[in-house]
Parts: structure tokens; C-alpha cells; sequence
């Protein structure tokens, strides 16, 4: 499959086919395609491009769906399994462009339900630190995702969502100069080599890896059909822990060998660590590389875990109430996490021998990040002391608003009247 990611299934009437969204750009799907699959061939049609989110057809014969916090109606031909007619907007409605949803929804008797409201989707990049504090690194807000830091933390890769496609930058923010390394190409979970020289990234058939300054064209570490998220290289930069996907089946953390010469990195064959439930489980590598902390999903919620490596089977819960995203501090006695409701976790940790002694988690910066549901919004600077994260570009909305939904009855009826209103 071509695309980042499929959201929003629906099996039209007559179970002739499955209406979809389909998008190239992580986190950015005010411009996604709507496409609908044949349940008979599984032949692929693309409805609408460059459309939006949420699309579903309704009995009064009409294709909707959300972009840039509107509503839109089209005509749709059920059996022909296409748009008749221009769409027309209908109401302003709640979105949310990272995980491509708006607030609404239709019963089958023609009741709208919906809650109006700003759309979601723009972040800025901050500094944050235990005490509270933030400070911008001095960029424009935009649909940031991904944010690495480098080893020496002195430059930031992060993945930018512009249009229908999201791609890779290097900013060095002591400078305040930026580069682009992808252009073009889907693009996700980058992860700095040891030395800095390079950034390895997900994208359509696998891993591939870029030079840090620019030079030359991304080349292919690993090849593959599946999906594979690179999430840490060891210390000592010979080997690259990447999660993969295997589908109905959960997934697999992995790890490969890497070699660098002459300015190029080439991995060997990969080798199975541990089967997880969960497809991404963001596997890192401890400062010591004695340590694989990482996240599943085995009891239905992602809960942070501490393996040796290589495994020696026995397991450590370091997360109490859902965790994912780990990130060790150099100390060697701390490890960070984050929350899926957003905010960042610590917790003291002791090594005797083989054994790790986990303390109680506490909170380490309570405010709430950029939703990005399990997208990677946070990383640590080499000093422990500070994080780089993700926060949204809004101001929050007052809590009458965020509750405030609308009710309209007969709204199929309404469609068909503006629809045919607005095409005259």
C-alpha cells in the first residue's frame, strides 16, 4: 500500500463497495484523497482528490465530508461509484487535521449532529523543562511531526505535513538555518546515527537512510513490503532497532545490523526480538545498550516495558496508567515517557547486576502536548534537562464552547435543497 494511512471505513449499501480516506501526508488530512475499494475485484477508485476527512455516504444520495473545518455535500452516483456534481459547503464544524477527524455525525432518520468549533492541526516546536517553563526554538507554527534531536543536540530533523505530502528537515537552531532532505515522498520516524552523520526514516518500501548535511539522494537500508519504523540505533551505532508491522497479527520489534563506510550505511539480515501486540512500540536502546525500553498494548492499552537485550525473557513494567514513547536520559538513572493524554513522565530507575528496579512514576511536565494520538511529539536533550516537543498553535477554546453540539433535523432534506440550490 501506497499510502500513510487509511482512516474511516465505510461499507457502502448494497455492500458493493468500501468508502475510504487514503493520505501521503502523516497528520495532515484536510488534503486527503477519498477513494472507495469493489468488494467483489478489489479494484481501487479514487473519488475526490486532495478532498478532506471523515467522508460518508448518506441515503438522501450524497457524499460528505470535512475540510478546513467545513462540511461538504457532493452528489454521488451509488452505482456508478462516483461524484455527480460540485460539493457544497454546509456547516462549520470541530476538526482536528492530525488525526483526521471532525465532530459529527448522521442517524439514519436524517438527524445532524455536530459541534462547531475551530480546527486543529497547527503546532509550534518548544523547549520545555521540569519547572514549567517553554521557549520557542524559532519556527514558524506549521504541521510539525516527529521532532529528533541530534546527539549533540544541536540540530532538530522533524517531519513537516504540506500539502499532500510530508517531508523530512534538518534545522540547526543555534544557527536558525533549516534543510530539507526529502522532498516529495512519505516520510516518517527519523532517527539520528550515533555520530550524526546520518538520519534513518520510514517510507514507502522500508527504511531509508540521508546524509545529516544534505548531500546526495536517500538511499534504502532495508526493502520491504511491510511496514517497518525505525526507533533507535545502540550506542554504539552497529545495530538499529525498528518496529514491523505485520498485519491481523500485531507486530514485531526487530533489530538490524548497520555498518558505515564511506559515507554510506548498509544493514545486514534483521533479527526478531520480541512479537508485541502493538504494530509500534517506539523500542529504545538505554545508554548502555544493556536495555530495551519499549511500549505494547497487550492488556488493550500501551503500557511502557524494560527488556535486557538480548532478551533473557523476564520483563519490567515501568509505566502504571498507559505510557509510550521512552526516552533514557544519560545519567543512567532516568526514564521518560509519555502519557497518551499527552503529557511527560519520569521515573527513577537502579540497576544491580541483571535486575532493574523501577521507582513509581511521577508527573515531569504536566501541560498537554500537541494531540497527536500515539505520534512521536516529544524527544530529550542530550543533557536530561529539558525536552523538545510539540505544543498546539491555538489558544485553547472556553470549556462552553468545547461542549457546545448542534442538533438539526431533517438534514437529508436540507442537503438536497442547498445542494440543488448552489448548482443552479
Amino acid at each position: 500500500q501506497k499510502e500513510n494511512t487509511h482512516r474511516w471505513p465505510q461499507v457502502l449499501p448494497g455492500s458493493k463497495a468500501v468508502l475510504f480516506n487514503a493520505s501521503l501526508a502523516y497528520g495532515n488530512y484536510d488534503d486527503a484523497e477519498i477513494a472507495v475499494v469493489s468488494l467483489k475485484d478489489h479494484r481501487r477508485k479514487t473519488v475526490l482528490e486532495h478532498a478532506g476527512m471523515c467522508p460518508r455516504y448518506l441515503p438522501s444520495g450524497h457524499l460528505v465530508y470535512a475540510t478546513k473545518g467545513t462540511l461538504f455535500a457532493a452528489p454521488f452516483d451509488l452505482d456508478r461509484l462516483e461524484v455527480r456534481g460540485a460539493a457544497r459547503p454546509l456547516e462549520e464544524v470541530s476538526s482536528n487535521t492530525t488525526v483526521g477527524s471532525a465532530q459529527f455525525d448522521f442517524s439514519v432518520s436524517g438527524t445532524l449532529a455536530f459541534r462547531s468549533g475551530r480546527t486543529e492541526g497547527l503546532r509550534t516546536i518548544q523547549w520545555v523543562d521540569a519547572a514549567g517553563r517553554t521557549a520557542s526554538l524559532g519556527l514558524e507554527p506549521a504541521i510539525y511531526v516527529y521532532p529528533r534531536l541530534s546527539p549533540d543536540g544541536n540540530r532538530l530533523a522533524y517531519m513537516v505535513s504540506q500539502g499532500g505530502h510530508t517531508d523530512l528537515w534538518i534545522y540547526d537552531w543555534l544557527r536558525g538555518s533549516k534543510a530539507r532532505l526529502t522532498s516529495g515522498i512519505f516520510t516518517s520516524f527519523p532517527v539520528w546515527s550515533p555520530d550524526g552523520r546520518f538520519v534513518v526514516f520510514q517510507t514507502v518500501g522500508g527504511i531509508f537512510w540521508a546524509r545529516a548535511d544534505g548531500a546526495g539522494q536517500p538511499q534504502p537500508l532495508t526493502q520491504t513490503k511491510s511496514l517497518q519504523y525505525p526507533t533507535s540505533f545502540s550506542p554504539d551505532g552497529s545495530r538499529l532497532a525498528f518496529a514491523e508491522a505485520t498485519p491481523g497479527a500485531g507486530g514485531e520489534i526487530r533489530t538490524v545490523p548497520v555498518e558505515s563506510a564511506s559515507g554510506y550505511l548498509k544493514a545486514g539480515e534483521s533479527q526478531l526480538f520480541l512479537k508485541t501486540a502493538a504494530s509500534n512500540t517506539f523500542a529504545e536502546f538505554s545508554p548502555d545498550g544493556r536495555w530495551l525500553a519499549y511500549a505494547d498494548a497487550e492488556a488493550g492499552r500501551y503500557e511502557l516495558y524494560v527488556r535486557t537485550f538480548p532478551d533473557n525473557g523476564a520483563k519490567v513494567q515501568i509505566s502504571n496508567a498507559g505510557g509510550i514513547i521512552p526516552r533514557w536520559s544519560r545519567n543512567g538513572h532516568e526514564l521518560f515517557y509519555r502519557t497518551e493524554d499527552q503529557r511527560i513522565m519520569v521515573v527513577n530507575y537502579t540497576v544491580k547486576g541483571d535486575s532493574f528496579v523501577a521507582d513509581k512514576p511521577r508527573v515531569w511536565f504536566g501541560k498537554q502536548l500537541a494531540n497527536l494520538g500515539v505520534g512521536v511529539n516529544v524527544d530529550l536533550a542530550p543533557d536530561g534537562k529539558r525536552f523538545v516537543v510539540l505544543m498546539s498553535a491555538e489558544s485553547p477554546e472556553p470549556r462552553e464552547a468545547q461542549s457546545h453540539v448542534m442538533l438539526a433535523i431533517n438534514f437529508f432534506d436540507e442537503i438536497r435543497r442547498r445542494v440543488a440550490a448552489q448548482s443552479k
